[in-house]
């Protein structure tokens, strides 16, 4: 991660490469804010550019992750990932109401691994929620979760 990091600030500014790193999978906020704040931005704006690209995958991965999940099957290796992936969407799925909005947003708002935007958007799609109210609840979740994250690293990093 430190060399991904390096790169992206050695060719471009650090917000956008906060942007782009808080976009990443498993990363999303939980792991952005802690680097924008150990890169000395201001808890506001780190929590924003965050929050924001994080947000940036959702609407993609409500509109199109069926379809490319059904072109990554057609691959035996590719199908291999699907089925991985979907299989840790059923486990969380487990502790889920499937059609509570209430749980999704729950979900999300917790940092912690693999609860996330990420996970919360492929849930979403499984579950057949309606995409807008999804992508609502999910950006509601995940204004908590990097609220919870900027308080976290700001007493734990910027001391």
């Amino acid at each position: 991660m430190s060399s991904i990091i390096k790169f992206l600030e050695s060719h471009l500014s650090q917000e956008m490469a906060l942007l782009i790193i808080s976009a990443l999978p498993l990363v999303e906020l939980k792991g952005a804010i802690p680097i924008g704040h150990a890169l000395g931005l201001s808890t506001v704006k780190t929590y924003f550019i965050s929050y924001i690209g994080s947000l940036l995958p959702v609407p993609f991965i409500l509109l199109f992750i069926r379809k490319i999940f059904e072109i990554m099957r057609k691959n035996k290796k590719l199908s291999k990932i699907v089925d991985k992936i979907l299989n840790k969407a059923n486990k969380k799925a487990k502790d889920m109401n499937k059609k509570s909005y209430l749980a999704l947003f729950i979900f999300v708002s917790i940092p912690l691994p693999s609860t996330g935007v990420w996970m919360g958007s492929l849930l979403a799609t499984i579950f057949g929620l309606n995409r807008l109210y999804a992508f609502l609840v999910i950006a509601a979740g995940n204004s908590v979760a990097a609220l919870i994250m900027s308080l976290l690293s700001h007493i734990f990093i910027k001391g």
